[in-house]
């Protein structure tokens, strides 16, 4: 019997290039995505830091469909975030936040002109739905981590649909 709600984060792992920049996406999930989940009541769970054995898909399909709450990072068009955002919106009705970095200088290093990474570029098919944009500063990061905590209270305890696949279908 589970004592508090589950909070699966979808995002990429580690350094990724990102237009100008590179981003420590574990950075941005321990010291900012992490704290302010459990900071609402969560406990926060990211399928790479899961500690069983044997065959992930099952675990995490379970994962995705068993959390109250999935927040998947969007920063740039990352396929597997992608992909598990899909499964999230076609198996529940609620219960997901999509975010996105517009900024900020939380686990970020600049890159040459030459050393480009992926876009930012929204992928058309969820253009539509709703984006939280987060800025987390070293110099500021309580209250960044309380504003994205209010957020994540917010989107929790809603009871309309978010997922575009219940909307139209």
């Amino acid at each position: 019997m589970r004592s508090l709600p589950i909070c699966f984060v979808v995002m990429p792992y580690g350094r990724r290039r990102v237009e100008d920049l590179e981003i420590d996406f574990d950075v941005i999930f321990d010291d900012f995505i992490g704290p302010a989940a459990s900071a609402a009541g969560f406990e926060v769970v990211r399928s790479d830091r899961d500690l069983a054995s044997g065959v992930i898909m099952p675990r995490l399909f379970a994962s995705i469909y068993s959390a109250d709450l999935v927040i998947a990072d969007i920063t740039y068009q990352n396929p597997n975030v992608y992909y598990e955002l899909g499964v999230r919106h076609a198996l529940r009705s609620q219960g997901t936040l999509l975010i996105r970095r517009a900024g900020g200088d939380l686990g970020v290093q600049p890159l040459s002109p030459r050393r480009r990474g992926a876009s930012t570029e929204t992928a058309f098919d969820i253009k539509g739905v709703t984006i939280w944009s987060y800025q987390p500063m070293r110099s500021s990061l309580e209250s960044a981590r309380d504003e994205f905590r209010r957020q994540i209270e917010r989107v929790a305890g809603a009871v309309s649909t978010d997922s575009p696949a219940f909307l139209y279908l």
